[in-house]
């Protein structure tokens, strides 16, 4: 099931997306517009699946640079790093609480450069039999774990403590675990920033080139053909309650995904939205149940147009 989790934190007004929607449905029509067939799919692998967290942002954000630079990106070590720096977060705050953010933030403080998925999972954890309770847990389960952990300040810690935490950081020697635990005046979110750090620190992915832009025409559909006919993926702010089989018309459900496709049927341009929920389909109400392509999942012009906040690419 779609989780709550999914939405961003941030407000924007129904009224200025009602306008946006009045406006545009009387610009941009598809006999005007280009609708040739393109699929960026390929050099993404499978669709990501955000859990419990409310980091679609850093999904999103994370899949552009992977695409840019053909390397699986981690989206965890992305979301780290805006809560760590954001100037807004207290430093007494939870990682575990930290919902919603925006693609900008997401790059621009992740300026010391990308790790990899190999080395920071999003999920699929690989965890000890013996260490655990019940089934494989999801990020936000290891996160609160390592938050209780290091809210007690071990001097040590025990197997199945260092098990866990290297499902989620996969290169960092007991040493380093064990000096980061015992630092008494950081607080949870510090010692899981530094250990992320000191996970990567061998194997960061320089950032340099790594430049996002905005829309800068008065139809996001121009701005989202533009990049797509040049083979460049594009992250959408948008309205997904229409994703969702729970929704009411009219709720703000604000999120982030991705267009990596194009395409034409009957009347309508259709595009590609690749979410950040996982590759199962039931999850989506009718039609986009069957519009959707493990994950993928494919919307007429007309909708997206209605629901689109802003769009962001990487510069080619």
């Amino acid at each position: 099931m779609v989780k709550v989790a999914v939405l961003s934190g941030l407000l924007f007004s129904l009224l200025t997306l009602q306008a946006r929607a009045n406006f545009f449905s009387t610009n941009s029509k598809l006999s005007s517009r280009e609708c040739t067939k393109i699929d960026l799919r390929s050099d993404l692998g499978e669709v990501r699946d955000q859990g419990n967290v409310g980091w679609c942002f850093a999904n999103s954000a994370a899949d552009l640079v992977t695409y840019k630079l053909k390397k699986r990106i981690s989206p965890v070590d992305m979301a780290i790093n805006f809560y760590d720096k954001m100037p807004q977060m207290p430093r007494t705050d939870k990682l575990s609480s930290a919902s919603g953010g925006n693609v900008q933030g997401a790059l621009s403080y992740s300026s010391a450069g990308f790790c990899e998925e190999d080395l920071i999972a999003s999920e699929n954890f690989q965890i000890d039999k013996k260490c655990l309770s019940s089934a494989q847990p999801e990020l936000s389960s290891i996160i609160i774990f390592m938050e209780n952990l290091f809210d007690k300040n071990p001097m040590s810690l025990s197997y199945c403590q260092k098990n866990i935490i290297t499902s989620l950081f996969k290169n960092i020697s007991e040493s380093d675990l064990n000096q980061v635990a015992s630092l008494f005046q950081k607080t949870s979110l510090e010692k899981i920033s530094l250990l992320k750090d000191l996970n990567c620190k061998k194997r960061r992915i320089s950032a340099n080139g790594i430049i996002m832009r905005g829309g800068y025409s008065n139809d996001d559909l121009i701005d989202i053909d533009e990049q797509l006919n040049n083979s460049n993926p594009i992250s959408i702010n948008y309205n997904a309650y229409f994703l969702l089989k729970e929704s009411i018309q009219n709720q703000m459900y604000n999120h982030y995904s991705n267009i990596v496709g194009r395409r034409k049927a009957a009347n309508s341009c259709q595009y590609l939205i690749r979410n950040s929920w996982g590759k199962d389909c039931s999850i989506y109400p009718s039609p986009y149940n069957t519009q959707c392509e493990n994950g993928n999942i494919w919307v007429d012009e007309d909708v997206l147009r209605q629901y689109i906040i802003g769009i962001y690419f990487l510069k080619k």
